[in-house]
């Protein structure tokens, strides 16, 4: 369940993604949601900012960060 009480479905619609990508995201087997940050936290109903480390050379920490927002 989601933070924000969407679906995975209505999550990756919102976010432009593909449902299939969600799994791949949470386990961090890709980085492609970085590319989606605008559309993610739109998605999640906060800014861009709060998903993202200070460190912009750590997008493990960004990862981490997002899961925390949407598990």
């Amino acid at each position: 369940v989601l933070i924000s009480g969407l679906s995975d479905t209505d999550f990756a619609e919102k976010a432009g993604a593909y449902r299939s990508s969600l799994p791949e995201w949470r386990s961090g087997k890709t980085k492609s949601y970085l590319k989606k940050l605008p559309q993610i936290a739109a998605a999640l109903g906060v800014k861009s900012e709060e998903l993202l480390d200070d460190d912009k050379n750590a997008p493990e920490l960004k990862r981490r960060r997002l899961m925390l927002i949407y598990n």
